[in-house]
């Protein structure tokens, strides 16, 4: 009799073990094709290979472009801003001392028929410091120009006052009579002696 139970357990396990094996297996899923597959990774921005050339140059000309368009922009925009300094400043210089900008507008604008006599303009020398120049250099050349007395005092006292980490190559117009003081402004741009 044992032998009768034993084989109906054995029978009603069979029967459990296969409805099990038939629920889990018919929730399986398809499979993918690989044209699904390649189509779901586009859609979620795959690029093949034949087309990352063209995406490589597309990207790199775009950046190229934003680049060159904030590179264009800043510059004009530093031009404008040096004009609009250049330009005040030859206003200021052409403005007679003691007159203000209203009052040399007024009388230019009241265009009386009097003019004043012009004074004479005073001798300066043209003086250019090139790029990369050093201070002993520049001090020398302009002891030869005249425009010092001392090439080595004026080198001490443009290092003693920090003037030679801030001089800018330019061409200048220095006025014969300037002291050291004037020439070292001028050439630091602190004040206006540019041609």
């Amino acid at each position: 009799m044992n032998l009768k139970y034993y084989l109906r357990g054995l029978g009603l396990g069979i029967v459990i073990t296969a409805v099990l094996l038939g629920i889990t297996a018919g929730g399986r899923k398809e499979t993918l094709s690989d044209e699904a597959i390649t189509t779901k990774a586009k859609a979620l921005g795959m690029i093949e290979e034949s087309e990352l050339s063209e995406y490589v140059e597309r990207a790199k000309a775009d950046a190229e472009a934003e680049l060159r368009e904030t590179l264009e922009a800043e510059l004009r925009t530093s031009l404008q801003e040096e004009l609009r300094a250049e330009l005040e400043a030859e206003a200021r210089l052409q403005q007679p001392e003691g007159q203000s900008e209203e009052q040399a507008e007024g009388q230019s604008e009241a265009g009386s028929g009097e003019t004043e006599p012009a004074e004479p303009e005073q001798e300066s020398i043209e003086f250019t410091v090139h790029s990369g120049e050093k201070v002993k250099d520049i001090s020398e050349r302009l002891e030869e120009a005249g425009l010092v007395e001392s090439a080595s005092e004026f080198e001490k006292f443009l290092l003693g006052n920090g003037y030679d980490r801030s001089v800018v190559a330019y061409k200048y117009r220095i006025p014969a009579g300037a002291d050291e003081e004037q020439i070292a402004a001028m050439l630091t741009g602190q004040q206006v002696g540019r041609q």
